[in-house]
């Protein structure tokens, strides 16, 4: 695991970079800075060891005024730029190597709303609270979004309603906000899904 800086539009951004066996990597997105998201979060921690057993590279990072990042947290659309300023870094670093976004709850509206404008293989977006979702006509095939059917801050009629029209793979799990009881099916479903969208198999 490697301890990174890169250059955000708020100063440098704090971010962990794992090196797994095969090419793609994995931008991982955290909760909402303001009620503690960070990096560190317990799903993208489980999810970052289950994309390096399959050799998937990941690195976390986190916003403008978040544990070491620069800059002071707003809690609000400027930090989809912190998102493309990861991206950005990685396709000068490594700009033949496959990119894969994943966010969760805050996260996750984060990475929907950057990735028009960014190049990506696949997107994966867990309980996307649509209060920061930037609505669009965008079809992406490649999309995963999953659901939680007790959510606490997440409407599920709506994110059905709003992620259908953009043709995502839809899944609802029987759980709330923050997967306590389900957070291994959780994952499994993200691999299964990147291992087929992504190396075919």
């Amino acid at each position: 695991m490697e301890s990174i800086f890169v250059n955000g539009p708020e100063g440098k951004i704090e971010a962990l970079f794992e090196t797994g066996h095969a090419s793609p990597i994995a931008i991982l997105c955290h909760p909402h800075p303001h009620f503690g998201g960070s990096m560190h979060d317990r799903i993208l921690v489980a999810l970052s060891e289950k994309l390096l057993e399959i050799g998937v590279n990941v690195l976390r990072f986190n916003y403008r005024g978040v544990g070491r990042s620069e800059g002071v947290s707003e809690g609000n659309s400027k930090e989809v730029a912190d998102v493309k300023a990861i991206v950005d870094w990685l396709k000068l670093e490594r700009p033949s190597t496959p990119l894969l976004l994943c966010g969760y709850s805050y996260g996750a509206a984060l990475a929907y709303n950057a990735f028009e404008e960014i190049s990506i293989e696949a997107l994966v977006l867990i309980a996307p609270p649509g209060n920061y979702v930037s609505p669009r006509n965008t079809v992406f095939d490649n999309c995963l979004v999953i659901l939680a059917r007790q959510d606490q801050f997440v409407s599920l009629d709506e994110a059905e309603e709003l992620f259908g029209r953009a043709r995502a793979k839809i899944v609802v799990i029987d759980d709330d906000h923050f997967f306590v009881d389900n957070l291994n099916l959780l994952v499994s479903l993200i691999v299964d899904f990147l291992k087929e969208k992504v190396f075919g198999i």
